[in-house]
């Protein structure tokens, strides 16, 4: 029995397939968007620039051509639509000249082929096949002198190389944000801690822009793999037995070191050490999630290929207030009212090439512009009034963090999706296996 194939199957599933892809391109870079925004205001917000916001126009742009080529592919689509709706239904597209046999008439089929010498050969004589297959060989070897040539066979074509041109760059690309610091946070449509309503974030609120905690100097990470092998001593041998009993993976100890140099630093400081404790516990009391046991965290860091969004849990969290350094104030400005956010910017900017005249003129300013007379001031031995308003936290102005996070894979991926080849080439490293 011949099989006659119908490419325009083929063709709209291509299309179908495009405008699916280039709308999940789309909704991706939206994300990637919104992520290089809210480390700019952060940044921004704490007087730094930020080298991610050289990046913002880019996404735009690329938001607005995919958003193009997805109305070109809608529109092929509903043009390929009305053309083959419109058309004359025949049983299939054969070439023209070409007489489709039926049965099992060899004999006339090749007498059709030899007296049309442009017909394609994949046309017919073709051994039977699932539907499936003639589909899938439609769409990739279609026939290329039926003398059929839909409007949509270059937009088709387009779509596709879109599709691949996109893939290959994603795959190039190792952190489409350009931020590889490590960082760890909750789930992404997570509801408490600081991802809860705005005003029930409360000292948390600084994490909520940055999407989690994010180590500001490259953290020390030690991690473990381990395969475990039971000792079998057999009688009368000069050697021991072992036989596989399991792999795992060890907890993940991160320390690493946090500073704080302003009262908005010190902020994220307090946020970042509360977070940590808070991720300890489970949900209890009087909370809606009561029973729930702690929050399950995600690391990234270092690239796709070290830690991609992997799932874990804390276990230990442990943190010093050292004795030797100077400490700041969180939760309110400094005591007497003088905005350091300000004066650190203005200071950076006017920076003097000769230090002991900066010194001089700004010495010099001082006694004029302010009426300050010379001498010494007697020392008051005791604090000001004013040094505890606002209910102000101190954090140190440099301390070192440690965390333990134990790896976490559920029994659904370790059994349903792992395998060796796919996490040996790299694969299920990129989507969180530990």
């Amino acid at each position: 029995m011949a099989v006659i194939i119908d490419p325009t199957i083929a063709q709209r599933q291509s299309l179908v397939d495009s405008i699916d892809f280039l709308k999940g391109q789309i909704e991706i870079t939206q994300k990637q968007l919104a992520a290089v925004e809210r480390s700019v205001a952060f940044n921004a917000s704490i007087g730094q620039n930020s080298p991610a916001a050289a990046s913002i126009p880019g996404y735009k742009a690329e938001i607005a051509q995919l958003q193009a080529g997805l109305a070109t592919q809608q529109q092929a689509l509903q043009q390929f639509d009305s053309g083959t709706t419109g058309a004359t239904t025949d049983p299939a597209p054969v070439a023209k000249g070409l007489v489709a046999p039926a049965g099992n008439d060899t004999a006339a089929a090749a007498a059709a082929a030899a007296s049309t010498p442009t017909a394609a050969p994949a046309a017919v004589g073709i051994p039977e096949q699932t539907e499936q297959e003639a589909q899938t060989e439609a769409a990739a070897f279609p026939p290329a002198n039926t003398g059929i040539t839909p409007a949509s066979n270059t937009e088709v074509g387009r779509g596709l190389a879109q599709r691949q041109t996109a893939l290959a760059a994603q795959k190039r690309q190792v952190n489409p944000r350009g931020d590889w610091r490590v960082r760890v946070s909750l789930a992404e449509r997570s509801t408490y801690l600081y991802n809860a309503p705005e005003t029930e974030q409360g000292i948390l609120a600084p994490l909520n822009a940055t999407n989690g905690v994010i180590f500001p100097y490259t953290p020390k990470i030690d991690i473990g793999y381990k395969a475990l092998y039971n000792p079998t001593d057999l009688t009368h041998s000069n050697y021991t037995n072992y036989f596989y009993q399991s792999s795992s993976v060890g907890t993940v100890r991160i320390s690493g070191a946090f500073t704080a140099q302003d009262t908005v630093e010190a902020n994220y400081l307090l946020a970042v050490i509360h977070f940590f404790r808070s991720a300890t516990k489970m949900f209890y009391g009087q909370d809606a999630e009561r029973g729930a046991p702690p929050p399950l965290l995600f690391i990234t860091g270092l690239g796709e290929y070290q830690f991609n969004n992997h799932a874990c849990v804390l276990t230990s969290f442990e943190y010093n207030l050292p004795a030797d350094v100077d400490y700041i104030r969180a939760g309110s400005p400094n005591q007497n009212g003088t905005d350091l956010l300000k004066r650190r910017t203005s200071t950076r900017n006017n920076l003097p090439t000769n230090a002991i005249s900066g010194a001089l003129g700004r010495l010099s300013q001082l006694f004029s512009s302010q009426g300050i007379q010379k001498g010494a001031v007697a020392y008051d031995n005791d604090a000001p009034s004013s040094l505890s308003k606002n209910s102000p936290t101190y954090v140190p102005t440099k301390m070192e963090i440690s965390i333990i996070l134990l790896p976490v894979i559920t029994r659904s991926q370790a059994s349903r999706q792992f395998s060796l080849k796919q996490f040996a080439n790299g694969a299920l490293v990129k989507q969180g296996y530990w």
